[in-house]
């Protein structure tokens, strides 16, 4: 399985599986990432890994104005959800 984070990847992707006579999903799975709306334009239309990008960004630069703030505060780790939108490339 090949996983591809932006667009334009994903489509050089898909044109070089068929090129290579090859078919998604039957012969090859395909999953991007970040789930973004060009997953659906394209044929097949493709299985992504969505984040929450807002949240990280919102996350980050709270802790980036905690360590301004503090540069020997502890280190904290952040989980975030994220989802897996089935479509039809795997």
């Amino acid at each position: 399985m090949r996983c591809l984070r932006f667009g334009l990847p994903r489509r050089r992707a898909l044109r070089a599986i068929a090129q290579a006579g090859l078919r998604v999903p039957e012969d090859i799975a395909v999953i991007g990432f970040d789930g973004t709306e060009l997953a659906e334009v394209v044929s097949p239309q493709l299985t992504t890994v969505e984040q929450p990008s807002r949240a990280i960004g919102r996350t980050a630069v709270s802790l980036l104005m905690k360590r301004i703030d503090d540069p020997d505060a502890a280190v904290e780790r952040v989980m975030m959800d994220w989802r897996v939108i089935d479509r039809a490339s795997v």
